[in-house]
């Protein structure tokens, strides 16, 4: 939340606030936040603290690679930002 107040701020004052440009940021975050939290509850109740450990490093390695290469894959076949604009 921080973070989203502080990006709201810098892009009013370099005038380049775009309202669509914080959904999809905000977006981006929320899943960041949840889909490895997702992973990691339930695993820390089946594996010991290390392998914990190692699941919750993988699983936002694996998350973010993840939306990357969906973005990358997605890009191949529709401009993504026009797309986004339209909603």
């Amino acid at each position: 939340m921080v973070a989203t107040v502080n990006c709201i701020i810098t892009s009013l004052i370099l005038s380049s606030f775009e309202l669509s440009a914080v959904y999809v940021n905000v977006s981006f975050a929320l899943i960041l936040a949840f889909l490895p939290a997702s992973v990691n509850i339930p695993s820390s109740f089946l594996v010991d603290g290390e392998k914990s450990i190692a699941g919750i490093i993988l699983s936002y390695v694996v998350t973010a690679l993840a939306i990357a290469g969906l973005r990358t894959l997605l890009g191949y076949y529709m401009n993504i930002e026009e797309t986004l604009l339209c909603f």
